[in-house]
């Protein structure tokens, strides 16, 4: 899918669905960003993971992230943009299904309070 954030946009910290309705367990989740220039203070890094242990990854052009789909790895960009009104923070996602199992029990999208 194709994500289009725009001023002030965020994604609340989350862990993502892990069965899907015909059956496949998400197993990964792949981000390639698109935005031909992302200024450092426009925020909208891609935070993986909560506390001290979280890492930033800012939004950039060409840049790819893949990082495993379970019950730990929450992920987001909680913060509102800040880059210009005519700017939006864009990236494609793509999700790898597997029809084996994960361990945890079958769940929708969990948001962090």
């Amino acid at each position: 899918g194709l994500h289009c954030i725009p001023r002030g946009g965020f994604l609340k910290m989350h862990v993502d669905f892990n069965k899907h309705p015909k059956g496949w367990h998400r197993r990964a989740n792949v981000l390639i960003y698109l935005n031909e220039r992302w200024e450092d203070s426009w925020g909208g890094h891609l935070q993986l993971g909560l506390g001290k242990r979280a890492v930033k990854i800012a939004p950039l052009g060409g840049r790819c992230v893949i990082f495993e789909t379970n019950d730990e790895t929450w992920h987001g960009h909680p913060e509102p943009l800040a880059c210009p009104e005519n700017v939006q923070r864009r990236s494609l996602a793509m999700y790898f299904y597997t029809k084996d199992a994960p361990k945890a029990e079958a769940h929708t999208t969990i948001y962090r309070r």
